[in-house]
């Protein structure tokens, strides 16, 4: 290799730098699915979303809340399917014992947040 084909193979290099930088993939977002029987607007959902103002979260930033309203107990196994099948990372499950039940029976594979508000 000659000294000319070194500069020339550096000089290359050196301009193909950026467009490499910036072709990197930007951070996934994580998505969470969380089931309720209380509407999206109540204020746990709101502050979870980062639409609460004084959360101190920024929307959408590291994280989108995916969420999902069932009207009975009865509907709860079909909502967490339903989570499932929007391909979410993580699901919140919340509430009574038939929501615990129903998020353990929609998915074997997806990690879970529980909370059991009674049992």
């Amino acid at each position: 290799m000659t000294r000319r084909d070194f500069i020339a193979l550096l000089g290359g290099a050196a301009a193909a730098w950026p467009l490499a930088v910036r072709a990197q993939q930007a951070e996934k977002m994580l998505r969470f699915g969380a089931l309720s029987a209380q509407p999206r607007a109540a204020p746990i959902w709101l502050v979870l979303s980062g639409a609460w103002p004084s959360s101190g979260t920024t929307t959408h930033t590291n994280f989108v809340l995916e969420f999902a309203q069932v009207d009975s107990l009865g509907d709860y196994e079909r909502g967490y399917r339903e989570l499932v099948a929007r391909k979410v990372d993580i699901l919140l499950a919340t509430g009574p014992e038939i929501a615990l039940k129903s998020a353990r029976a929609a998915t074997q594979t997806l990690p879970m947040v529980m909370l059991a508000i009674s049992s």
